[in-house]
C-alpha cells in the first residue's frame, strides 16, 4: 500500500529535520526497502546504489518481520525465514550479510547460496569503514562456517 512504501521518504524527511543526526543516517532510512536488483522502493535503486548500511538492514528487516509475523501472517522458524529469503529473494540482498545470517543460525546453506560469492559491498558509502570488509571468497558445500574457501 501507498503509505506503506511512503515510510522511507517520509522516515528520512523527519530525520533530516535533526541537526544531529549525520546525513547518511536519513540515506539509509531512505534505502533500507531497496534491493540489489533495483525492484524495491521507494526509488527501485539497484546495488551499487543503494547505502551498505540500508543492505544489511534490509536483510535484518525481511528476517525479522518473517519470525515475528509481520503484517498478520504468522511467524516462522528462523531456518524457515533464511531457507525462504534464499530460494526466493537471494537476489534481493547483499550476499555478505545472508550469508552472515546463515553463519549466524548455523542454517544449512541453501543451494541457491552455494554460488554467491561473499564479498564485501561494492561501495563503502559515507561512515563505513572499508578495512573492515573481508576480501571475497566461494563457498562450495555444507555449513558456512565448515567450507572450503576457494
Amino acid at each position: 500500500d501507498k503509505l506503506y512504501q511512503d515510510h522511507p521518504a517520509t522516515g528520512a524527511a523527519v530525520i533530516s529535520k535533526i541537526r544531529s543526526i549525520p546525513s547518511d543516517i536519513g540515506q539509509i532510512i531512505l534505502h533500507h526497502h531497496e534491493n540489489c536488483e533495483g525492484t524495491g522502493y521507494p526509488a527501485g535503486l539497484k546495488k551499487s546504489q543503494i547505502h551498505p548500511v540500508a543492505k544489511l538492514i534490509s536483510v535484518a528487516d525481511v528476517f525479522c518481520n518473517s519470525i515475528m509475523g509481520a503484517f498478520g501472517d504468522r511467524g516462522t522458524s528462523p531456518k524457515e525465514a533464511i531457507e525462504w529469503m534464499c530460494a526466493l529473494r537471494v537476489n534481493n540482498f547483499e550476499s555478505t550479510y545472508l550469508h552472515a545470517l546463515v553463519d549466524l543460525f548455523n542454517v544449512e546453506t541453501p543451494p541457491s547460496l552455494l554460488s554467491k560469492q561473499v564479498v564485501g559491498p561494492e561501495s563503502p558509502g559515507p561512515g563505513a569503514d572499508a578495512r573492515a570488509q573481508k576480501p571475497g571468497r566461494t563457498l562450495r558445500k555444507g555449513r558456512i562456517g565448515g567450507d572450503k574457501e576457494n
